[in-house]
């Protein structure tokens, strides 16, 4: 069933298939919500399409402090047609005792969209009922997409919502923008006054611009051109991997806790990982006192020798470029001092 992908292409998007993006932007959201809502996303979003008729290949769900997205590979270009049966009133309310229909007869068929003459008598439990069988052909997906979009944000519940401004709409946090797309196109819609359109945002602080998505397949590249890593486990790995980097020393590890790992996380949309250090004195406190409030009440990373010994150097994953370390640095030892 797969298809085969061109090297530049998202892995989500077959080649000739339909796609469908829809990114949700907000305000900060807690970091403890998102893990949640990712899986809570994919779920709604493949029930809606499933209600509205609406096949697909694959789907995925994204998630930073600031967005939720989904894309949806080998979208299919229509709804599903379906066929129905209507039932009416009774056989003997129907027609009088010489067949002839009733007004209940000709009403049922007339609200039905059928004639009489294709009414169809069914048993229903131990009775008889007239009924009509009804074929609904699929409507465009682009025609109802709008629908389903508003339904899956709707949808979305969190451990606590909030609801902003003069709105009814109740979110995480508030809402700020709503890109939507299909096969590369928008598709529009407003939801509690927010029109959606084919527009992302940045980095809140390092590019923090408004910027068309051309396409699907471009969307990840144009967000990490402009400081965003949409893909957490992408994120996750390069903090990992960045913290691991910092020391060359195999005397000196970092203490890389998954439970932290995962929080950390969700806390930034650039992960940037600085080296800091606090006074050796410290370390005449338990390894555990130490550890606990690095990790639960600051969110660092501890380091301790190849005897498993604490140094008194920790990291701190910050959420703006390189060149700003420095002043992350100051800020964060003096925190724990």
């Amino acid at each position: 069933m797969n298809s085969k992908q061109s090297s530049n292409q998202h892995p989500l998007v077959p080649e000739n298939g339909n796609s469908l993006l829809l990114e949700i932007g907000t305000e900060e959201i807690p970091a403890r919500f998102l893990p949640s809502a990712i899986s809570n996303l994919k779920d709604i979003a493949a029930k809606t399409l499933d209600e509205y008729r609406v096949g697909y290949r694959n789907i995925s769900t994204y998630a930073t402090p600031r967005r939720l997205a989904l894309i949806a590979g080998g979208v299919e270009p229509a709804q599903r047609d379906v066929t129905k049966e209507i039932f009416g009133p009774s056989r003997k309310v129907a027609f009088d005792e010489q067949g002839n229909p009733t007004k209940a007869a000709t009403g049922f068929a007339q609200s039905a969209g059928v004639a009489v003459s294709d009414l169809k008598i069914k048993m229903k439990g131990k009775s008889e009922y007239i009924a009509a069988v009804i074929e609904e052909k699929g409507s465009e997906t682009k025609t109802v997409l709008p629908e389903i979009a508003k339904k899956i944000i709707m949808s979305l519940h969190f451990p606590k919502s909030m609801r902003w401004g003069n709105g009814s709409l109740h979110f995480a946090r508030p809402i700020c923008w709503i890109l939507s797309l299909f096969n590369d196109e928008p598709f529009q819609f407003e939801l509690d006054g927010i029109k959606s359109s084919n527009m992302t945002k940045g980095h809140r602080f390092l590019s923090p611009a408004s910027y068309q998505v051309k396409s699907i397949d471009s969307y990840m590249s144009l967000l990490e051109n402009n400081f965003v890593i949409l893909d957490q486990e992408k994120r996750k790995n390069s903090i990992r991997k960045n913290i691991t980097a910092l020391f060359n020393d195999p005397d000196t590890q970092p203490i890389i806790d998954e439970e932290l790992l995962e929080m950390v996380t969700y806390i930034v949309e650039y992960p940037v990982p600085v080296h800091c250090s606090f006074r050796s004195e410290y370390l005449t406190l338990p390894k555990e006192l130490l550890i606990t409030v690095m990790k639960d009440h600051q969110k660092y990373f501890g380091v301790q020798d190849s005897n498993g010994s604490l140094l008194n150097h920790f990291v701190v994953i910050s959420n703006t470029r390189a060149e700003n370390a420095e002043t992350v640095r100051i800020g964060a030892e003096r925190v724990i001092k």
